[in-house]
């Protein structure tokens, strides 16, 4: 992730689990990939891919990022 995220100028990860305001990166995996990914997203729906769109045109927009690193307590 470290390496896609350094050759890549702002990466975006889809997630269709974000639709539930609970979720959080409890997994390793998502865990380990949350510092390097610069915009989180859900992507369930038309709404959301709509969303998603918007979000390309603002490269700064974090999408679900902060909400998930505060939900699993990295830094």
């Amino acid at each position: 992730m470290e390496r896609l995220h350094l050759s890549s100028r702002h990466l975006i990860w889809i997630n269709p689990l974000l639709r539930w305001d609970g979720f959080a990166a409890k997994a390793q995996g998502i865990r380990t990939m949350l510092p390097h990914v610069d915009t989180f997203r859900a992507g369930h729906s038309i709404e959301s891919l709509e969303a998603l769109a918007d979000a390309i045109s603002r490269p700064h927009d974090p999408g679900e990022k902060i909400r998930l690193l505060k939900a699993s307590q990295i830094s």
